[in-house]
């Protein structure tokens, strides 16, 4: 066994096999059965008791330690003698508090057998073999390591061996105190003095025997012991083979380390004559350097050569992420003189592990140079498949892939919930059957309003959200309003109606018309709502749009991540355990820090032409929107106006039937002015699904004047407006009718709002401007989802980059929402948002109309004259009047009602 670490004993190293090869040997010459028992005791311990040593931590207050290698254990062989655990301890330091890896020190395998422990994996490295001492197994299990060409094959199998570059080990017989007799070695113990010289330091009983198998020691001539360590872990045979072929009556004696060393040191104080086997370079034995001891005369072709020394690597960890101890073995190097310096520390420390602690921490310009991690640079990008966690692969990195992942997917499942929630809410599409349904069953007089069935949209909490913002809930409600049938067509026009006056209880009105749109105030119940739960073409989309490129940009700032993080741990270890990035020439870190200012300006410098051009198409797009509603209240301003002129101007009207007709006739030619002025644009699904029959049943039309209209039905507005006209000068100019100073432009000033109403659709930008602000706003929002990852990505945050998912949301989405608002008012009366409802300002335009043209039926004049001409109507009215506020509601209206009936009678 190997000498203990630290001040402990010294221990037999042998195997089984050595342990019986040195009984065979050794049969005839052993004193006794005792010895031989011992020996075999002394073999079998070995085996048993071949246990790891282990590594004492050198750096303990070491702020950097690296990150655990994956191997499990990296075995060092550790050998008997002091210079291979001197070398050892060195190498076993920096590779497991400079390297990562969990080091132990394998011992209980000699010289001869370390290298089909390496060649079988139950040995990974071994640091100082010299092959001269067992070439059998050497020239079986190793081969030189060169570097193959690219292309050509390696020999996997063989033990990998590294020559060290100027280091030289010599082994053999060194003499203290030399004889005088004769210079060389055989011709000095041919003599009787020469032996009586080198037998002084005799030893008796030593600890391992003795080998005297010589020819010349049958006759027990052998007299002089060559003191020997052990019979295995030194030149194994070797001493004895040369006492042979030189022929020299000596033996071979085995004192074992400790009392080898003292019996070297004892010879050389006292003078005395002693053969000794050693070997250089070596530590100094009690302080004598073997370097001064005199090698023994022996003929070269038979001396021990000077041979190169070597390092040993198991081939298997190439394969098992040991590439960084391949690379360090193969660059260790030690010289002589480092060899002596270590040789120094531990004649003061005694122990191995201490000297080389000290020698690292005093030269660390020999060895930081051999902390490279070229295992790194192999180490896999997606390295999890593999299902080991170790390196950069360990669960911060197993994290930042979950989210890198988590964040597409969330890009995607927004983009899909965008393009889900541009599809308006889908309303019933059978126009055609509910038209008709509501024209048959419209009757005369004004509709009563129904409602569209309430609709769940949400869950409770939305429910519970909208019952909060009233002012949003009445938005949707005019929106459900809009696509109910409109009361335009659940009233019946009759000329026996229109001429009832208002005091006639029998009186049908036309139906009030709702809102024509709804306007929100600036409260953000109402408005908040609106923009996040604004389907079709609103901005929830776009909301949702922003949300998924702020997703995607998270996205690649955590590829980003991963990628730096990869290389850092590739490239600088220092870096890796500290949590920075690399910063080196080439990296990816280096390449985001140099195009984040690149990218930031160019985004600033671009930033001007897409939002001049953008804020100006957007302030025309409110302007071209609120020039519908002023141009549609122009159209019902004129069409009120119209029918306040003719039924104003009526001579005699209260009792010419004629005129009475005249005027229900430009009723109802306005009425249906206004509607297909809005129903030649198909603006209104309820408007394009009417017909001309539709227009008849509803008395607005009569059979000849529908089958009129029908040979041009796209300018049927502008004929029926024709006739309106002809109404107005042919009751001015033939039959008196209508009064001769009426102003009879009326129908011209309804026809330029028409014209001015659908020339307002086909107006709008210039191509090139809508095209150049589509490219460019286009461009500008790739801009800001590829290149904020580069402009705002910051290591420090880690793998999830929440800065950069919240900036791109927020700078995306102004332009995105710019865009849709454009699109959206391009055309109120088709959108769901920010919508016109045509056919409520008909309604109202229809009734307004209805109260103009009959004003000469309910004039305070008109009221007098029949006081006058038949003061019996008077019961009948108050008779009339009394029968309908009967029908009142509340007790005060109907007092205040008879009241006033009471007065008119």
């Amino acid at each position: 066994r190997s000498k203990s670490v630290g001040n402990e004993s010294a221990q037999p190293c042998r195997s089984r096999s050595g342990a019986q090869t040195i009984v065979h040997q050794r049969k005839k010459n052993m004193p006794n059965t005792r010895t031989v028992a011992l020996v075999v005791l002394l073999g079998i311990i070995s085996i048993v008791t071949s246990e790891n040593t282990p590594l004492r931590t050198c750096f303990r207050n070491s702020a950097f330690r690296v990150m655990e290698q994956p191997v499990s254990s990296l075995r060092l062989q550790w050998d008997s003698w002091t210079t291979s655990q001197i070398t050892t301890a060195v190498a076993g330091i920096i590779l497991s508090e400079k390297m990562g890896y969990n080091v132990s020190l394998h011992a209980g395998v000699s010289s001869g057998g370390v290298y089909k422990a390496l060649f079988d994996g139950e040995v990974d490295l071994a640091f100082e073999v010299w092959p001269s001492g067992n070439p059998v197994p050497f020239k079986k299990y190793a081969r030189e390591f060169v570097a193959v060409v690219a292309g050509e094959a390696e020999e996997e199998s063989a033990v990998r061996a590294y020559k060290y570059t100027n280091l030289f080990g010599r082994s053999g017989i060194f003499e203290i105190a030399q004889s005088t007799n004769a210079p060389m070695l055989q011709d000095s113990l041919s003599s009787p003095s020469g032996q009586h010289h080198f037998m002084q330091e005799n030893v008796e009983n030593p600890e391992y025997g003795e080998w005297s198998n010589s020819s010349l020691c049958s006759s027990g001539n052998c007299t002089v012991q060559i003191l020997h360590i052990t019979p295995t872990g030194y030149d194994e045979g070797q001493v004895e083979e040369l006492v042979k072929q030189l022929g020299i009556p000596a033996k071979v004696a085995y004192l074992g380390q400790t009392a080898h060393t003292d019996a070297i040191w004892s010879a050389v104080t006292k003078g005395t004559g002693a053969l000794v086997y050693s070997y250089e370079p070596n530590t100094n034995q009690h302080g004598i350097p073997i370097d001064s001891l005199a090698r023994a005369k022996i003929p070269p072709r038979l001396d021990f050569k000077p041979q190169q020394l070597v390092k040993l690597a198991w081939p298997g960890l190439k394969d098992n992420y040991g590439g960084d101890a391949l690379t360090f073995i193969a660059d260790f190097d030690l010289t002589k003189s480092d060899y002596a310096d270590l040789a120094k520390l531990y004649d003061n420390f005694q122990d191995a592990q201490d000297a080389a602690c000290v020698w690292i921490k005093e030269n660390p310009d020999k060895w930081t140079h051999l902390v490279k991690f070229p295992e790194r640079k192999r180490a896999g990008f997606v390295c999890f498949p593999s299902g080991v966690l170790h390196g950069h692969c360990d669960a911060v990195y197993a994290q930042a892939w979950a989210l890198f992942a988590l964040q597409l997917v969330l890009s995607v499942a927004f983009t899909a919930w965008s393009f889900v929630a541009r599809h308006a809410p889908k309303y019933p599409d059978n126009i055609r059957a509910k038209l008709d349904q509501a024209i048959s069953r419209a009757s005369v007089g004004s509709a009563s309003m129904e409602k569209l069935p309430q609709k769940k949209r949400g869950n409770k909490m939305f429910e519970w959200f909208m019952s909060m913002a009233h002012e949003h809930r009445m938005g949707v409600e005019f929106v459900d309003e809009v696509h109910d049938v409109p009361c335009i067509f659940k009233h019946i026009r009759t000329y026996e109606n229109f001429i009832l006056p208002n005091v006639d209880a029998s009186l049908g009105l036309p139906p009030a018309g709702g809102n024509d749109r709804w306007a929100s105030t600036l409260a953000r119940s109402a408005l908040y709502p609106y923009l996040f739960f604004s389907s079709g073409d609103g901005l929830k989309s776009v909301l949702l749009t922003g949300v998924a490129f702020g997703f995607f940009t998270g996205a690649l700032s955590t590829l980003f991540y991963l990628i730096v993080r990869w290389q850092t741990f590739q490239l600088d270890v220092v870096a890796f355990q500290g949590g920075h990035p690399t910063r080196m020439e080439g990296t990816f870190m280096q390449i985001i820090e140099k195009c984040s200012g690149q990218i930031s300006g160019l985004i600033n410098a671009f930033l001007l032409l897409p939002s001049f051009l953008l804020l100006g198409y957007l302030g025309y797009a409110v302007s071209r929107w609120r020039g519908f509603q002023d141009l549609s209240f122009w159209i019902l301003g004129s069409l009120n106006s119209t029918a306040l002129v003719v039924g104003s101007s009526t001579n005699d009207g209260a009792h010419s039937h004629a005129s009475k007709r005249l005027t229900y006739r430009v009723y109802r030619y306005l009425t249906v002015t206004h509607i297909l002025c809005h129903k030649v644009l198909g603006m209104n699904r309820w408007l394009t699904a009417l017909t001309f029959d539709d227009l008849v049943r509803l008395g607005l039309l009569t059979d000849y004047e529908a089958l009129v209209l029908e040979n041009d039905a796209d300018r049927a507005h502008e004929i029926v407006n024709s006739w309106v006209a002809m109404e107005m000068f042919d009751g001015s100019r033939k039959d008196g009718l209508l009064h001769r100073r009426l102003t009879c432009d009326m129908a011209t000033k309804i026809r330029s709002n028409i014209g001015a109403f659908h020339g307002h659709f086909s107006l709008g930008q210039p191509n090139l401007w809508s095209g150049l602000m589509r490219l460019v706003c286009d461009l500008l929002v790739a801009l800001l989802v590829f290149g904020n990852p580069f402009s705002g990505f910051l290591f420090a945050n880690g793998p999830m980059q929440w800065t950069v998912v919240v900036y791109t949301w927020l700078t995306v989405m102004p332009y995105l929402s710019a865009s849709t608002i454009v699109k959206c008012l391009s055309n109120p009366y088709t959108s769901s948002h920010d919508m016109f409802n045509a056919t409520a300002v008909i309604a109202w335009g229809e009734r307004t109309q209805f109260q103009n043209l009959r004003c000469a039926f309910n004039s305070v004049q008109n009221h007098r004259s029949v006081q006058e001409h038949a003061d019996g109507h008077a019961i009948e009215i108050s008779s009339t009047l009394r029968t309908k506020v009967s029908q009142d509601s509340t007790e005060v209206a109907r007092q205040q009602v008879l009241i006033r009936v009471d007065r008119i009678v």
